[in-house]
């Protein structure tokens, strides 16, 4: 059993350099919890290497016993069964109250991080809210300005006589081209020298 004892040495000297690192952090809340962890395996480890120590000292003390009183043998048997039993009652009674105090001492630690996981959950979905509403505004803004730009040629387009394009639809248009083409050329005013602004502020004098 030598490997197990050195092992159980080795992790006692891990678990020992594990919580200097731990204590010397400045957050150490969530490797509190780990070490909270590995603190209970290690008294797990240690309650039952007693009792493995204390088995192999009353097997020894039981041979010596039976060595020199060969006639209380059977009694002697029975009693260390009923204390052998009673202490694997009492031992496993130990180890149920070792996990209740682990899950006891581990319910802050759950909580903390729950309300941590809530608040990221929150924020990330507020974050995630504004991202969406400024795209969305974006786009608007975006359609408002071409709009604002097509109204605005408009404007400079009829104020200098031309034509947009914009206003009217393919079909528009081409309803249009085939009104003014239909008009007789006695009906229609010559273009050359022609300020046709000037013809509709005279109109409306």
């Amino acid at each position: 059993m030598s490997p197990h004892w050195e092992g159980s040495l080795t992790f006692s000297k891990y678990l020992d350099y594990l919580q200097n690192i731990c204590d010397n952090k400045q957050d150490h809340s969530r490797c509190a919890a780990i070490m909270l962890q590995l603190h209970h395996g290690y008294e797990q480890l240690s309650h039952y290497n007693n009792v493995m120590m204390n088995e192999h000292t009353m097997r020894t003390r039981r041979s010596y016993n039976d060595n020199l009183i060969l006639n209380k043998r059977a009694q002697s048997r029975a009693s260390r069964r009923i204390l052998e039993k009673s202490q694997i009652v009492e031992a496993e009674l130990n180890v149920l109250k070792r996990y209740e105090q682990a899950t006891q001492a581990h319910q802050p630690t759950i909580k903390s991080a729950e309300q941590q996981l809530y608040a990221v959950k929150k924020e990330s979905f507020a974050n995630n809210h504004f991202i969406l509403s400024a795209i969305i505004a974006n786009n608007i803004f975006s359609h408002l300005k071409d709009t604002q730009n097509i109204l605005l040629d408009t404007m400079t387009n009829i104020y200098n006589c031309q034509l947009s394009l914009h206003l009217l639809t393919p079909d528009q248009l081409h309803q249009e081209l085939n009104t003014i083409a239909k008009i007789s050329r006695d009906l229609s005013l010559p273009f050359e020298n022609i300020s046709l602004p000037n013809i509709y502020l005279n109109g409306k004098r």
